[in-house]
């Protein structure tokens, strides 16, 4: 199911399954040993009404999907976890939000708004597509093809929008061979000395453009193989100890959100910081008193 989520919900995604707290409102507590028949399942679409959605029993946690299936995870070690199997209308193409809710009599309404993102999950290896960087680094090669179409550029500005048509050059070539028997000036080679003067400003400006060109390699590299700006921002953000040795910048990232922004719960002695998703801890930790950490447990997937 790891193609489905990201930052939200891919539009379109199928077979579902979330898992949702449910709290006591009198005193915040998880709620446990709730079924089916205790639950009132809604969601609400983007522009849309509340649409109920059926619950029914699942016969285990890991059951295979059923649209309005629910079961509590564990109410020992996971208490007021339950899972919900949402319908595949809830997260249609066309919408850029839903809302999911569930209701128990005794409890806190619980509401989940989630994204519905067309956003595709990168596959692969980024820095294998790419290659290795022909200088220091790929700035430093992009760099250089800037410099050097710059050179380029500045040579070529000043010619014509429309060159004159190959035609035309055969059709003046000719005319000149012609005169070559019957020379328009004094002589031949006076006539030649004129063609030159005439076309010595040309050649000049050819020259200076094949001293700016000569040092371009042979096959230079098509626009597409210049990665793209999402490309470079993946290969920054799992770049390996980006951050320090065994974190990237985007666990470093999803950590940062979780402690700053996500919820949390277990305070004072056991904090436990959620995602922003709300699936997961990203950060569990054992404190004093003081709030002084003896230790941390961190997943950055």
């Amino acid at each position: 199911m790891s193609d489905k989520l990201q930052g939200g919900v891919i539009a379109g995604a199928t077979s579902l399954s979330l898992t949702h707290v449910m709290r006591l409102s009198a005193d915040s507590t998880e709620q446990t040993g709730k079924v089916a028949a205790d639950m009132t399942l809604s969601y609400l679409r983007q522009g849309g009404v509340r649409v109920a959605v059926a619950a029914s029993n699942l016969a285990a946690v890991n059951s295979a999907f059923s649209a309005g299936g629910v079961k509590e995870i564990d109410a020992t070690n996971m208490p007021g976890l339950y899972r919900v199997d949402w319908p595949d209308a809830a997260f249609a193409a066309g919408a850029d939000h839903v809302t999911l809710g569930i209701k128990i009599g005794s409890d806190f309404v619980s509401y989940e708004r989630i994204p519905i993102t067309s956003n595709v999950i990168q596959t692969g290896d980024a820095f294998a597509r790419q290659g290795a960087p022909a200088g220091a680094s790929i700035s430093a090669d992009i760099a250089a093809v800037k410099s050097d179409s710059a050179a380029i550029k500045a040579k070529t500005d000043n010619l014509p929008a429309a060159p004159a048509d190959e035609s035309l050059i055969i059709a003046a070539t000719n005319a000149i061979n012609s005169k070559l028997g019957n020379p328009a000036g004094a002589s031949v080679s006076a006539d030649i000395a004129a063609v030159k003067s005439d076309t010595g400003s040309t050649s000049t400006t050819v020259a200076a453009i094949n001293a700016k060109t000569t040092n371009l390699p042979a096959a230079p590299a098509a626009v597409t193989d210049i990665p793209s700006a999402n490309a470079n921002a993946d290969a920054l953000l799992d770049r390996a100890a980006g951050v320090e040795t065994g974190l990237t910048l985007r666990q470093f990232a999803r950590l940062a959100s979780a402690a700053l922004f996500g919820k949390v719960s277990g305070l004072p002695g056991s904090p436990k910081f959620r995602d922003h998703a709300d699936s997961k801890d990203r950060i569990s930790a054992t404190t004093d008193t003081d709030g002084n950490r003896s230790s941390v447990t961190t997943d950055a997937t």
